[in-house]
């Protein structure tokens, strides 16, 4: 029951043999966190290493018993565990992936959620951005991982339309991962760079329709969400626009703001600061209605009808996830989504809190990649 945190070297190191080593938590020490380096007692078991420099848990040599210990956050590896160490049991560095760089919605709104489900979950909750290929890499990492409910990702439309748009890939949506819960729900705004001269949609397309391959627009890379809508847009007024992908919202707006691009879709979240600074000027919603987020703005279907795309972002787990976990995940997470003070967090972000069966989210998913699947195409 050692507790040791803020060492400039390393937290808690065991030079010489015991009955058993349990219970014991380092954190934010510079080197490793927990560190045997004689022979280990037969029982190393519920030692906790967190956010250290170095190797969260380091085994130097060989025991007979390591289970039930957790490592997470640190510089290094989470574990390393010499040879001669056998039963290695219910070691767990619990993660949830955003498929997506820092600095985008996605990040906006999984980070504080994280923080929530550490409290609900009652166990640390490590957050990993794993961007490109518009989310598939992200994807792909839970895919593969442990049917457990210590992996799970936060996702958009991309993985609804990267198997229309990239065909063959490494895991199959459907069958490789489990829906969890729709999280949260938002418009996307049309935004352009104080430059570009038009002040409606009605303007920006009749000048582009005087410049085919002129006007361009910037997207999280291809297949995300922003790039879709786009391309909706693009169907319904018939424009020749020059797309210029990005490896996330992110670095979009950054070019964006710099004016190396005329227009783009991007999230409430991302965009609302930059539009009351001046910086950027938003011309339409993309929802069928005014939004309550943004009431001042028309949607865009008032110029062009039949154009709606609204954003969605959801949890999911590997799949065969034992139906008890499932359920208790998707408990939780609607939960805390629950919570006032996340709505009103959420709210400020630019989205709307959702929360919904893993039936429900299922359906939806289908839903989209029929009535998108066919637009790609």
């Amino acid at each position: 029951n050692l507790r040791d945190r803020g060492n400039v070297g390393h937290g808690l190191v065991v030079n010489a043999a015991g009955n058993r080593v349990y219970s014991n938590y380092a954190a934010v020490n510079g080197g490793d966190g927990l560190r045997v380096l004689a022979a280990t007692a037969p029982i190393f078991d519920s030692n906790t290493a967190v956010s250290n420099g170095g190797v969260g848990i380091r085994l130097a040599s060989a025991g007979s018993q390591v289970e039930s210990n957790r490592s997470e956050k640190n510089g290094d590896f989470e574990y390393e565990i010499a040879a001669g160490n056998t039963d290695l049991g219910n070691n767990r560095a619990n993660g949830s992936v955003i498929a997506f760089p820092p600095g985008g919605v996605a990040d906006i709104v999984g980070r504080p959620l994280a923080a929530s489900m550490e409290k609900t979950l009652r166990q640390p909750v490590l957050v990993v951005n794993r961007s490109g290929a518009g989310g598939v890499i992200g994807f792909e990492m839970v895919a593969k991982a442990p049917p457990d409910g210590y992996t799970l990702v936060l996702q958009s439309l991309p993985m609804v339309v990267n198997p229309v748009v990239l065909g063959k890939m490494s895991y199959d949506y459907e069958k490789d991962l489990a829906p969890v819960t729709l999280l949260v729900t938002s418009p996307y705004l049309f935004v352009v760079h104080p430059s570009v001269p038009a002040r409606s949609i009605k303007e920006l397309i009749g000048a582009a329709r005087t410049q085919p391959n002129k006007v361009t627009y910037s997207s999280a890379g291809n297949a995300s969400n922003l790039h879709v809508a786009v391309e909706l847009f693009k169907t319904l007024t018939g424009l020749r626009l020059v797309h210029i992908p990005y490896k996330g919202a992110g670095p979009l707006m950054q070019d964006l703001l710099a004016g190396q691009v005329d227009f783009a879709f991007d999230s409430m979240g991302t965009s609302a600061n930059q539009i009351k600074a001046g910086k950027l000027r938003a011309l339409a919603v993309t929802s069928a209605q005014r939004s309550p987020l943004a009431p001042e703005l028309p949607p865009l279907r008032e110029t062009l009808p039949g154009y709606e795309f609204n954003a969605m972002w959801g949890l999911f787990a590997p799949a065969h996830l034992p139906a008890t976990l499932l359920e208790r995940l998707n408990r939780e997470t609607v939960r805390v989504l629950a919570q006032a003070e996340n709505k009103d967090r959420l709210i400020k972000a630019g989205v709307e809190a959702a929360g919904s069966g893993p039936q429900d989210f299922s359906a939806a998913l289908k839903s989209d990649m029929d009535r998108l699947g066919k637009l790609i195409k």
